[in-house]
């Protein structure tokens, strides 16, 4: 009778400790799981961000060279335009 009580208790101490085990082991894969999707998504956001800030830098340099251009455009616009007032006034002097 108490061996098989004792065989009985035994076997629900193994049960019990494969069970918490187990519990354990899946607490630990959840753990696991959730390291790797919040590292997924901070690598994602880095890699957002340096896209972000890649395009504003490419929005910036574009903005420089534009206003690099425009007074370039400016001053030919202004050597242009004494020559385009001349050229009547040399007309007119010719005749």
């Amino acid at each position: 009778m108490l061996e098989a009580w004792a065989s009985s208790w035994l076997m629900q101490r193994i049960t019990w400790q494969q069970e918490l085990q187990r519990r354990e082991q899946q607490e630990r894969q959840r753990q696991e799981q959730q390291e790797r999707q919040r590292r997924g998504q901070q690598e994602r956001q880095r890699q957002e961000q340096q896209e972000r800030q890649r395009r504003e830098q490419q929005e910036l340099q574009q903005q420089e060279r534009e206003q690099q251009e425009l007074p370039q455009q400016e001053r030919e616009q202004q050597e242009l335009l004494p020559s385009c007032r001349k050229q009547p006034e040399q007309q007119q002097r010719s005749r």
